[in-house]
């Protein structure tokens, strides 16, 4: 159930924290919790995503499933209700349009569905049947997922009006939101049934003309008690998003914070640096420190070629597919372990998370994957994406004020796993 609450500092129980990674006290302001519900897909559309999402064509074996719609003999729906892994319903406009959408630390944009011609399930905005909807004439957006080229199959790009208008979520409300309205996509826009998303990260990277626009995060965070997001994720747990509070509740531990990395090349996105990693509950850690966004948009972990190597090279079963340009594995493989040590912090997945679905037979697709390398034209690329699956066991938190995240195991692991064997 959404709440909302006006809070002093006092009520917030922050716990524990060094002074100097302390957020600032505020005498009051608002919270919210929206409960986020999980839009389960398929391996092969999860996959899709991310490769289109960070600038690689999908590849034709790949793309044919996403398009049947069928994964190990049974039907699965490819154009969802809901974006991405985990759903919340967000308010638009006046009267309110509520819409389910994607809370996205991964994207500076936020967009939903104009065009007619998509599937009839996908929820569209309709700016016209809200009365403070006001068109921001000569504003124009472009959102190009892949890298620039409308003819290279499996890009998504999509591009349309902007509006301001209301936005609300869980009760706390942006009065004049950039909302950009898409109108025009591509193939692979289609393909993947993107509905809407309110982006998350920073504004740098906004992609409106000929001004950037805040985002929402942006436009509310003077409102709220601490000018957080946290996201509190489950496979089947009844899962979160809290703004504006921190609940220490959920985690037996002092929060770990990292700075964001403010560098040209990661400006704009919610960029950590990685001390290094370790495969396997015994394995052997090695330092290698790396630059990674912290992305609830993704699913998957995408790492480097040389840290996914490594980590397969512990699976003798996996192969690098490049009808799918992904690891496979017999799905009853036991896959091991994969920890990242962050600020001196060891963070782990378990092996049993590790295993993302099944492709096709018996043939599943592994969680952890290569980054697709940069490329020309697109969005800005990242080093690394730490997806939303390594929040299934830890509480994250983005503290927009001081600019870094906050990481700790939290006190509830759920059993369960992508898939049943």
């Amino acid at each position: 159930m959404v709440s909302v609450s006006v809070l002093g500092l006092a009520a917030l129980a922050v716990g524990p924290l060094v002074a100097a990674n302390a957020i600032p006290e505020r005498s009051a302001g608002l919270t919210t919790s929206l409960r986020a519900v999980r839009n389960s897909h398929a391996a092969s559309h999860v996959h899709a995503r991310g490769l289109s999402r960070y600038g690689r064509a999908i590849p034709e074996g790949l793309a044919s499933l996403v398009r049947r719609g069928d994964v190990d003999g049974s039907t699965v729906t490819t154009y969802d209700a809901a974006t991405g892994e985990w759903a919340v319903i967000a308010a638009f406009g006046t009267p309110p349009q509520e819409l389910p959408i994607l809370l996205d630390t991964g994207s500076w944009d936020c967009s939903q569905s104009e065009k007619s011609g998509l599937p009839a399930n996908i929820s569209l905005y309709e700016p016209q049947d809200s009365i403070t909807a006001r068109l921001l004439k000569g504003y124009t957006f472009d959102i190009i997922y892949g890298n620039g080229d409308q003819e290279t199959s499996g890009d998504i790009e999509a591009s349309g009006d902007v509006f301001l208008d209301v936005l609300t979520l869980g009760g706390i409300t942006a009065p004049s939101q950039a909302v950009e309205s898409i109108v025009n996509y591509t193939s692979g826009f289609a393909e993947l049934g993107a509905t809407g998303i309110v982006g998350m990260a920073l504004k740098k990277n906004n992609t409106v003309k000929p001004v950037k626009q805040n985002t929402f995060f942006d436009n509310i965070k003077d409102k709220l008690s601490l000018p957080v997001l946290v996201a509190d994720l489950y496979l089947e747990a009844e899962s979160h998003y809290d703004f504006g509070y921190i609940n220490r509740s959920l985690i037996d531990e002092p929060l770990t914070w990292t700075p964001v990395n403010t560098s040209d090349s990661q400006q704009g996105w919610w960029s950590i640096t990685v001390d290094g990693y370790e495969v396997g509950s015994d394995g052997l850690y090695v330092e290698s420190p790396f630059a990674s966004i912290v992305d609830t948009g993704t699913l998957q972990n995408l790492f480097p070629s040389e840290i996914v190597s490594a980590y397969y090279a512990q699976v003798p079963t996996a192969v690098n597919s490049t009808e799918y340009d992904a690891f496979v594995f017999p799905c009853n493989e036991t896959l091991p372990d994969f920890s990242l040590t962050i600020s001196g912090k060891k963070f782990t997945i378990p092996g049993s998370l590790l295993n993302v679905g099944v492709v096709t037979g018996d043939t599943c697709m592994g969680n952890i994957q290569v980054i697709p390398p940069a490329t020309n034209g697109g969005l800005p690329q990242p080093n690394a994406c730490i997806g939303a699956s390594f929040m299934l066991q830890h509480l994250f938190v983005f503290d927009l004020g001081a600019l870094h995240i906050g990481i700790a195991e939290k006190s509830y692991i759920e059993n369960t796993t992508f898939v049943d064997l």
